[in-house]
């Protein structure tokens, strides 16, 4: 049992310090694949670039790659944690879903209780609550609620053989770091791509920083603005008054509209995919962004017409943008850096999996929290904190 915990904690520094090579190694390919044949190239070929090793070289670097990944992971790991609770954003956050805020995940596994219930009728847990360091101190709130909620798991396991929401719980906690420390994983290895780049083709630094930052912030100002409008749907009034004021078109999903415009975008006007085509070809491609849209359309067949047209008109008018310029590419800025577009796209996609699987996993955390909770300081048989007596045998509750 020993051995397969410390396994596991073993893999899991491992894993953030193994997406940061493997990400590296990735863009890399991807810029070289999609140089153009005439254009600058970070190397001719993406042999050149892994070089021509032996059987033993190679099984050699593979267990060096894999050795590096505990390092390097322990590594990002600790700007993880300094970043989700030390940092400036800690406590209240900046642009969710970037940092957002240790805070706002406390009232998310706390709902509706109160500060009455989560002291329980002891008067030592009330004075902790009622405290101003209980209030002002993200640190502090979690640690009191860290250890409520290990007491009610364990009398819920106890008292349920078949249960166990300690160990579903600790497994929710290492995905959702896992997670978010591969989110700095990704950033490392698109930026030490970008500094390889740099330096190999002497691109231009500034425009590169404008370009990438640009598109990471809008795709975080998207993601935040999805975020606002589930919000604000949960609290949405059902009056015929409030029916009247929706608007005509509602762009449910900004981040994705946002997402499937640069494939579009890549898929019209990329050099090396639109090699030498006509207007059939042209026709073709039209036609195929046109079906994904239909689609993603029926996909929202159970939302009202503004959100589908929100989908529709993003969409066409996208691609008929796209077919003019496909006709005078003279209004494209010369000499786009393609092969560094298309690894910014993949850097992108890879953000919102990691970033929307993270709160997927943060929200079925909040809700198992809050369950187990609401279920002990509502429950009879669990009132009385301090006289219950556990028969279950529990590890050390690793954050």
């Amino acid at each position: 049992m020993m051995l397969e915990t410390d396994l596991s904690k073993l893999a899991r520094w491992a894993i953030p310090g193994w997406v940061a090579i493997l990400s590296f190694y990735g863009f890399m390919t991807i810029d070289i694949l999609f140089s153009k044949p005439n254009g600058p190239h970070l190397f001719p070929t993406v042999k050149e670039f892994f070089g021509s090793m032996t059987t033993i070289d190679t099984a050699l670097m593979a267990i060096l790659v894999a050795a590096a990944g505990v390092p390097i992971g322990f590594l990002i790991y600790q700007g993880y944690f300094f970043l989700r609770w030390n940092s400036v954003f800690s406590t209240h956050g900046f642009l969710s879903p970037i940092f957002p805020g240790r805070l706002e995940d406390i009232k998310k596994a706390i709902g509706d209780l109160s500060n009455k219930e989560l002291g329980n009728g002891s008067e030592w847990r009330e004075r902790i609550i009622n405290s101003t360091e209980f209030e002002q101190d993200h640190g502090i709130k979690w640690r009191y609620l860290e250890l409520l909620f290990t007491e009610a798991a364990q009398k819920i396991d106890s008292k349920y053989r078949g249960v166990s929401i300690y160990s579903r719980h600790r497994y929710l906690m290492e995905v959702m770091h896992t997670l978010g420390s591969s989110i700095v994983a990704i950033y490392l290895g698109f930026g030490c791509y970008f500094l390889i780049k740099n330096q190999l083709e002497v691109i231009s630094f500034l425009y590169h920083i404008i370009l990438t930052s640009t598109c990471v912030f809008l795709l975080f100002l998207f993601l935040n603005f999805e975020n606002h409008r589930k919000k604000s749907i949960s609290n949405e009034e059902t009056s015929e008054s409030a029916k009247i004021k929706q608007p005509i078109i509602i762009v449910d999903s900004p981040a994705s509209v946002f997402l499937f415009s640069f494939a579009i975008f890549l898929f019209f006007l990329h050099p090396i995919i639109n090699q030498n085509y006509g207007g059939f070809v042209l026709f073709i491609r039209v036609f195929i962004s046109l079906i994904m849209i239909i689609v993603w359309t029926i996909s929202k067949e159970n939302s009202n017409k503004a959100v589908r047209f929100g989908i529709i008109f993003p969409g066409v008018f996208i691609i008929t943008l796209l077919v003019i310029l496909r006709f005078f590419p003279l209004i494209l800025p010369k000499d786009l850096d393609w092969p560094f577009i298309v690894s910014l796209f993949v850097f992108l996609i890879g953000n919102i999996i990691l970033f929307q699987n993270r709160d997927n996993t943060v929200k079925d955390m909040s809700g198992l929290e809050y369950y187990t909770l609401r279920r002990l300081l509502s429950d009879e048989d669990y009132q009385n904190i301090e006289k219950y007596t556990f028969t279950n045998d529990f590890t050390e509750f690793d954050i």
